[in-house]
């Protein structure tokens, strides 16, 4: 698969923040936490899986506003899980307020307003359309807000890497076998119950297997079109996030 992408880095300096924000503009406001004379270098990439849309952007510090008249102007309402490699984020949306460390999963929907401070990230994000993932949509919905810091959670942000950096391996006809692969774990990750780890268990296994102190899992004799994820063959470049249309996406997708 090749990613779309957009980068700031080319542009002057005094550009970089600018076209940051458009870019975004339709569904958040970017604010930065710090003077921009010396730029603001973002870099961002997706991928389009379908139902599924992953993104990879690093990121300088910043804060994130999704208000109600973004609401109302791009009414998306896809769950998100947001994993950062590096860096770390404050976030609030409802009654809810929580800090995420880095290498800690957390869940949320672009369908509530959400204001998120942020550290420079390196961060990988999964979209995950309502009309693909509605089997676990009752979990979902009543989970968002939540930082996933289990033992589970750190299982499905392994997987979330691992899978990241197999995308350019990965084609069309593996797509429902990730998205039926990746629901099972989720839904274990965010409301563990005996069934749910037990549809889940070829993804649970294969994590804990390969697992390595620090450093996400190899998965080297996953096959991709099952929902597993082989070793990385390449370096992936962090480039860009950009509009997504289509049956399963009512709108736009940007995340910042």
């Amino acid at each position: 698969m090749t990613p779309e992408s957009f980068a700031t880095r080319a542009l002057r300096p005094q550009d970089q923040l600018e076209a940051w924000r458009e870019w975004y503009r339709a569904v958040f406001d970017v604010v930065p936490k710090r003077p921009t004379g010396d730029g603001f270098a973002g870099e961002t990439l997706l991928w389009k899986l379908g139902g599924l849309v992953i993104s990879r952007t690093s990121a300088p510090p910043g804060r994130v506003v999704r208000s109600r008249s973004h609401l109302r102007r791009n009414p998306v309402d896809h769950w998100v899980i947001s994993y950062c490699v590096h860096g770390a984020h404050f976030a609030k949306m409802a009654d809810t307020e929580v800090e995420i460390p880095a290498r800690v999963p957390f869940l949320w929907s672009l369908g509530q307003e959400l204001l998120y401070e942020r550290t420079h990230v390196d961060r990988v994000q999964f979209f995950l359309a309502r009309d693909t993932f509605r089997d676990i949509a009752s979990v979902l919905d009543a989970a968002c807000g939540s930082a996933l810091d289990t033992p589970l959670g750190g299982l499905l942000g392994d997987y979330m890497i691992a899978l990241e950096s197999k995308l350019a391996h990965v084609t069309e006809r593996d797509f429902s076998g990730i998205t039926k692969s990746l629901g099972a774990l989720v839904a274990a990750a965010v409301a563990a119950s005996v069934e749910r780890k037990v549809a889940a268990k070829p993804q649970i296994d294969l994590c804990r297997r390969e697992r390595t102190p620090g450093r996400a899992p190899a998965f080297a004799d996953a096959d991709v079109r099952t929902g597993g994820v082989e070793p990385a063959r390449r370096n992936v470049p962090i480039q860009s996030l950009s509009a997504v249309r289509g049956r399963r996406w009512r709108g736009p997708i940007h995340s910042a």
